[in-house]
């Protein structure tokens, strides 16, 4: 089967999708003989992604599309690609799909936090999204979620919706457990001291951050100034720095802001936390959850979404709203050396059944059945 994908999310203004988008191509290239036309933006910055890898591979060809994925000038070139290639369907990794496709569309649907939380963004913003999400699973023939919580979401929020697939994401080797002492040079360029607590984020509303540091605040000071709070994450001028946020309740000194940070970085840090938390009020799925159980370190999370469906019983979870929860599952963590020990054992247990060849394998299944395939 001619799939087409639209690998222009495969770069870094979109880490996560790019992730997904990049990591479930490569699998699909892998694991099957069907032949695979990749979109990527020449124009856009990809310092995580090895799109030669992909092109590497005998059955993809990588087509440059000097357009963003939602820059309106890319419909018209890329319905005339995909006639003069005859794609048979094609796999938009995220809600915006190009107009006049000359065949079936299979979308992803990763969350709905603008429908979900009104502190996302204004109304007519919220509106805008609902309205063009819409119409892309109007136009789709299959639609993908990465977990149970979102696919009711879809259903509740947007129905009717086409046939959904669930299909959850993976995590790469690279985050396996490591030496710790190996990520020492590490740490030290960054200025990171030990023990410490990493928070992989943005600071967008839903990920919930001026609770996590009401929550460091209000542990004791004694474990501030033996434990650091490392927050690594894009900073989103719309929103309040982190690093304002802590200065606001008094703990900056405490708390070290990294922002973005590339590939290897993330890797080791996840590796040397002694505990990591996901305080989110909404997820669609939680990748920097399981990315941290794949690593060994122990992680408490919110119970909201679909944190639950991710973590399972591997760490502790608390409800987003309460300060006082979420300090309490910290500092349980904090505290308990043995308590980290076997959420990490679990965690790693857990993570190794999310595997990026099962995503495109169900990923794969919803492309043939929009095209019609027959097995």
């Amino acid at each position: 089967m001619k799939i087409a994908i639209d690998g222009r999310y495969i770069q870094d203004h979109y880490p996560g999708v790019g992730r997904y988008a990049y990591q479930v191509a490569l699998a699909l290239a892998l694991a099957t003989d069907d032949q695979y036309l990749v979109l990527w933006d020449p124009t856009a910055t990809n310092a995580r992604f090895d799109l030669a890898r992909l092109e590497r591979c005998s059955n993809v060809t990588l087509s440059a599309v000097p357009f963003g994925p939602t820059h309106p000038r890319g419909h018209l070139p890329i319905a005339r690609l995909l006639r003069q290639e005859g794609t048979e369907v094609f796999w938009a990794p995220h809600w915006s799909a190009p107009w006049g496709l000359p065949c079936p569309l299979v979308v992803t649907i990763h969350d709905l936090t603008p429908l979900v939380l009104s502190s996302e963004g204004p109304s007519w913003r919220r509106h805008l999204y609902q309205w063009m999400v819409t119409r892309a699973l109007r136009r789709a023939a299959g639609a993908l979620v990465s977990s149970r919580a979102t696919e009711r979401d879809v259903q509740r929020l947007l129905a009717p919706a086409p046939p959904i697939t669930v299909a959850p994401l993976g995590v790469d080797a690279a985050f396996a457990a490591r030496d710790q002492s190996a990520c020492a040079p590490m740490l030290a360029r960054l200025g990171i001291r030990t023990p410490f607590v990493l928070c992989v984020s943005a600071n967008r509303p839903h990920k919930n951050l001026p609770t996590l540091l009401r929550a460091w605040a209000s542990l004791p000071s004694t474990d501030r100034n033996c434990w650091q709070l490392v927050l690594a994450g894009a900073v989103d001028a719309r929103w309040e720095d982190p690093l304002d946020a802590a200065r606001r309740v008094d703990v900056e000194r405490s708390v070290r802001r990294l922002g973005a940070v590339d590939e290897a970085d993330l890797h080791a840090l996840y590796a040397a936390a002694e505990v990591c938390i996901v305080p989110s009020l909404y997820e669609g799925f939680g990748l920097p959850a399981l990315e941290a159980m794949a690593a060994g370190t122990p992680v408490a999370a919110s119970n909201a979404s679909a944190l639950p469906e991710v973590i399972g019983d591997a760490g502790l979870l608390f409800d987003p709203a309460d300060r006082g929860a979420m300090a309490g599952a910290l500092a349980a963590l904090m505290h308990d050396a043995d308590l980290r020990q076997r959420r990490a054992v679990a965690g790693r247990e857990r993570a190794a059944t999310y595997t990026w060849e099962r995503t495109a394998a169900l990923v794969r299944q919803a492309l043939g059945q929009a095209a019609g395939e027959v097995r």
